[in-house]
This record gives structure tokens, C-alpha cells and sequence, in this order.
């Protein structure tokens, strides 16, 4: 298998069995998550690349609808920006979310972030950003409630008054992030997911401390409308 890669693999629709993989493309340096676009268009690649790249972190595909095969469509939105290091879409699929961990020691530009940008719908292409909100420290996973009014991301740590869950109201027709309030779990996250109900939220860990994602979930369920 190729490093740095995406490959497509084929499932069968009645056994739900993997074959393949039936297309390989390259990505940039560690990619470490692949995201389908809500429009089942496109997928995206999250490449945790070196500091000021200036060949972009988040790598779009286009998918035959037929056959699976990808098309690559460039780097995307982020140009000499630090790693990225997770994606999310709003439902609508007109804007994505990105989070970012910091800069290097001493640098005053990128302080983890999570970014909106807008969609095109026939490219797949990132532009913007339309926004930045402030997140913990080290963010690493970012997901979108399914009626797309709220945005959660968890972090490493604690940065400031930001805590390691994160939750931000989203406006609708601009994709801008207002950070509402943040909650302490601690442990280091390694994903984040949403039931399609909205009602809970998931909290995978990878090092010592509890997911502890229903006390989250009713938490933040009492606060997150």
C-alpha cells in the first residue's frame, strides 16, 4: 500500500463485505482522516503537514458516482497554515470546518483555531475563511449537529478560559462560529460523533481518563438549543 495515500475499497450492498482497493491516490504529508462531502461529490483529506507548507493541508477529490474512482482536485483554503487536524461539514454542504493545532513556539498569527470556509458546489474547493473561533489547546476532532445550528470540537487541553469540549452556535447562511461554552473532560480525544437525533454526544479517548460522553451529552443537551 502507498504511503501517503487515499485508496477506494468496494462494498458489497448485501453482505456489507470490503474488496479492493479498486483506486489509490496520493495525498500530501500524514494524512490522517478522509471526509465525504454531504453531497456524496467529493472527499476530503486532512493532511497534518509541516508548519507554512505551501501546498496545503486539506487535499479534495472528486468521486465517480459509478465506479468510486477519485479525481484529484488540488489543495484547498489553507495555504501556509499550521496542520490541520480534523474536518466537519454543515449539512447543507455549503461550508466546512477545519481545526488547526498552534504554531510554532513564539509565533503570534495561529493561536488553535477552528476555521469556516465556504464550499464551492461544483469544485469542492475551499475559500474563505469566513470565520475563526478560538478552541482548546491542540484540537483534534470537530463534528455538526445534523440540523447544522451547532459545532463541537474537542481539544487536548485547555487553552485560557477555553476548556477541551468546545461547543459554538453556527449561523446558518454565513457558516460564521460564535463559541457559546466549553466543558473540562480531560483525557486526550481521539474522535467526536452525533446521533442523527441530535440527542448525544460521542467522546472517544486514547490515554488515561473516562470518555465520559453521556454526562456530556445531558450536559450539554440542557445548554446546546
Amino acid at each position: 500500500m502507498a504511503v501517503d495515500s487515499i485508496s477506494v475499497y468496494a462494498l458489497d450492498a448485501v453482505t456489507g463485505a470490503i474488496s479492493g482497493p479498486i483506486d489509490t491516490q496520493p495525498a500530501n504529508a500524514n494524512p490522517i482522516t478522509a471526509v465525504v462531502h454531504p453531497s456524496g461529490k467529493f472527499v476530503y483529506v486532512v493532511n497534518e503537514q509541516r508548519f507554512g507548507t505551501t501546498t496545503g493541508n486539506i487535499s479534495v477529490y472528486s468521486i465517480d458516482a459509478t465506479t468510486g474512482h477519485l479525481m484529484p482536485r488540488g489543495t484547498s483554503a489553507d495555504l501556509l497554515r499550521p496542520p490541520a487536524t480534523a474536518i466537519a461539514f454543515a449539512p447543507s454542504g455549503r461550508f466546512a470546518f477545519v481545526t488547526y493545532i498552534p504554531a510554532p513556539t513564539g509565533s503570534t498569527t495561529f493561536f488553535d483555531p477552528v476555521d469556516a470556509f465556504s464550499v464551492d458546489p461544483s469544485t469542492g474547493a475551499l475559500s474563505g475563511s469566513v470565520s475563526t473561533a478560538l478552541t482548546g489547546d491542540n484540537p483534534w476532532a470537530v463534528a455538526v449537529t445534523h440540523d447544522g445550528k451547532s459545532a463541537y470540537v474537542a481539544s487536548l487541553g485547555v487553552q485560557g478560559s477555553v476548556n477541551d469540549l468546545t461547543r459554538y452556535s453556527i449561523d446558518p447562511p454565513t457558516g460564521r462560529l460564535t463559541r457559546r461554552d466549553s466543558l473540562f473532560l480531560g483525557g486526550e480525544p481521539a474522535s467526536l460523533a452525533i446521533d442523527p437525533k441530535d440527542r448525544f454526544l460521542y467522546r472517544s479517548t486514547t490515554s488515561s481518563g473516562p470518555a465520559r460522553a453521556g454526562a456530556a451529552a445531558r450536559r450539554c443537551a440542557r445548554r446546546c438549543r
